[in-house]
């Protein structure tokens, strides 16, 4: 399924991975609250935002306001986002734009420094 497309039912997602990628798109593209991702990814079965905050701690991606991190690409392609996001330097930046290539694999990166790309 592409990323940014959502089901109405959490039993129609297949791999956990495949959730973090539709949460993380939905917080760090379309700029929603964890919980409004939830509510749009899992319908009731939503967690009021504690699994996207999870997956944000995971990923190493700070929720904090001065962060300004949800919606940081709004206006931003996927394909410039991934790029920037591999770029950064930043291991959860990097993190993030490796989940995202997973599901894009349309998605081409240009030739990156050595050990920039994971």
């Amino acid at each position: 399924m592409p990323i940014g497309h959502h089901t109405s039912s959490y039993c129609e997602q297949y791999e956990l991975e495949e959730v973090a990628a539709h949460l993380l798109y939905a917080y760090l593209f379309k700029g929603l609250s964890g919980e409004e991702a939830e509510k749009l990814l899992f319908g009731k079965d939503h967690q009021k935002g504690w699994y996207t905050k999870v997956l944000l701690n995971f990923y190493g991606i700070s929720n904090s306001r001065e962060s300004r991190n949800r919606g940081r690409f709004k206006f931003y392609s996927l394909e410039d986002a991934v790029h920037e996001l591999m770029l950064t330097g930043e291991a959860g930046d990097a993190k993030v734009g490796s989940l995202f290539l997973k599901y894009r694999p349309d998605i081409h990166l240009p030739q990156l420094p050595e050990g920039r790309h994971s």
